[in-house]
């Protein structure tokens, strides 16, 4: 078991040789929201990103309809009563999903500059956006 020391003076926790800050009930607050926040946010945006769009096109006189995902068109034949179904239930999850997202997304701004007061969440702009690099990729969650 690590050996534990608390200084009263400094508001510091001692393990070892690593130094942690104990946060204040402020700090605390602040961390709990936010990181519920950012746990709504974070499977509504993967999930948008993977759901992709669905796109109906005329081609010689008939219409298909095709899933989109980036610069990739996949067909899903032509178009039918049980596509346009699909398409229309589709765009509204794909309308949900947006909502959501950008809703959270204004809610973690507004909080991020009292993160930042706060010093909660602080870390170099590299390892943050390599951390994010491999979060898209789905390598986080293993």
């Amino acid at each position: 078991m690590l050996a534990q020391k608390r200084l009263a003076s400094h508001n510091l926790i001692y393990f070892n040789s690593m130094q942690f800050f104990e946060l204040t009930n402020e700090q605390r607050r602040q961390f709990i929201d936010a990181q519920q926040a950012f746990t709504a946010w974070r499977p509504a945006v993967m999930e948008l990103d993977k759901l992709g769009t669905l796109r109906a096109q005329s081609s010689k006189g008939n219409r298909y309809m095709y899933e989109v995902h980036g610069s990739v068109r996949k067909s899903l034949g032509r178009e039918t009563p049980e596509l346009i179904r699909m398409k229309v239930k589709h765009d509204a999850r794909r309308a949900a999903l947006k909502g959501t997202a950008k809703r959270l997304e204004m809610r973690l701004e507004e909080m991020a500059p009292v993160n930042r007061a706060l010093g909660l969440g602080r870390m170099q702009t590299i390892a943050a956006r390599i951390l994010r690099a491999l979060d898209r990729e789905g390598l986080l969650d293993r």
